[in-house]
């Protein structure tokens, strides 16, 4: 499509076979693991910057685009979106995240549940529920 630079150079270019490596799993708790042994600045910084992030939502991201691999539309991908997105906004950690980072300004929020280890299937399920009548839809175009 003629999108992509083809940028060989640069910390991301330089660093692609270490985040393909970190970053394979389907597991958050792996990919930290993946990233917690290596020693490199790189992968500190980022473990580090994962750590500030609500589990729930690195979870629920990560089951995202692992779906999306396997879409067969983007019209699946904004529709199955537009579902977690609605669940965030329902979300303890969206009050949450605001109350630290706007009323606040504390830039401590506590995320429910505050482990990645924590996060049950249970509470990831309502990110990805078909929500009927109110599902996103698009027009087939003729």
């Amino acid at each position: 499509m003629g999108f992509a630079t083809g940028e060989k150079a640069g910390p991301v270019a330089a660093g692609q076979a270490a985040i393909d490596r970190w970053f394979a799993f389907d597991r958050m708790q792996d990919i930290v693991a993946a990233l917690a042994g290596d020693g490199s600045e790189f992968a500190q910084a980022t473990l580090k910057t994962l750590g500030e992030k609500s589990p729930r939502g690195m979870v629920v991201t990560l089951g995202l685009l692992r779906l999306a691999r396997t879409a067969s539309s983007l019209e699946d991908c904004l529709a199955r979106e537009y579902r977690a997105a609605l669940e965030v906004f329902r979300s303890d950690d969206f009050r949450e995240g605001v109350r630290a980072a706007v009323i606040d300004k504390d830039r401590n929020p506590k995320w429910s549940p505050p482990r990645i280890e924590e996060v049950t299937p249970e509470m990831v399920a309502p990110y990805f529920a078909e929500i009927g009548a109110d599902e996103l839809v698009f027009e087939q175009s003729k």
